[in-house]
């Protein structure tokens, strides 16, 4: 890639991608970071993560669940089936699962759609 007359690499050295890329990720309260560990262990074991599973760690109840994975931080990086359960989160699929996500929140929003 050439600019302004002179080659450069076209790949970002780690610090300078996660200085671009850290104004637009979502700032997690301690409880939404608990529910981020608590998604990625489930999503780990390959398999999808309903509410009674999440709600368990966190000490919630279904309901709470359901709406805490509706909050603006969270619900951007949620990946979810027809039943609700959850696929991936963050970027971590249940194992096969690429083929059924939903397209995420986050990308209809930066396509304008």
């Amino acid at each position: 890639m050439v600019a302004n007359g002179k080659q450069v690499s076209a790949i970002l050295k780690p610090n300078r991608y996660w200085a671009a890329l850290r104004p637009h990720l979502p700032r997690f309260s301690v409880e939404e970071q608990r529910a981020a560990v608590a998604l990625y262990r489930g999503l780990a074991k390959g398999e999808p993560v309903d509410d009674a599973q999440l709600a368990r760690p966190l000490g919630l109840s279904i309901i709470e669940t359901r709406a805490f994975l509706e909050r603006e931080t969270i619900k951007c990086l949620v990946y979810t089936d027809d039943l609700g359960r959850v696929l991936g989160f963050g970027g971590l699929a249940a194992r096969g699962l690429g083929r059924q996500l939903r397209q995420p929140y986050l990308f209809k929003e930066l396509r304008g759609a």
